[in-house]
């Protein structure tokens, strides 16, 4: 979200959203998606994400879903996690 969801030339918007829930912890991320912002590729490479995943896997292995879509302008990150 910091990295692709910030642009000083146009406004940006990063939402981020926390709650525990039937034992379970969900975090969400809604951020603008600035295209070529700060000289970047049009196209994001996704290591963050594939990063994110595999370290969530050693750390809690079946014990999390995580889903990302892009929807009007916008890149919607949602990460579940049991908390048993």
């Amino acid at each position: 979200a910091i990295k692709h969801g910030i642009d000083p030339k146009t406004k940006s918007i990063i939402d981020i959203s926390l709650k525990v829930e039937q034992n379970k912890l969900y975090f969400k991320v809604i951020n603008t998606i600035h295209q070529g912002a700060y000289g970047l590729a049009d196209e994001p490479s996704g290591f963050g994400l594939n990063n994110l995943k595999k370290r969530l896997s050693i750390l809690y292995p079946n014990m999390y879903t995580m889903e990302t879509k892009e929807e009007n302008g916008y890149f919607i990150s949602l990460l579940i996690l049991q908390l048993d």
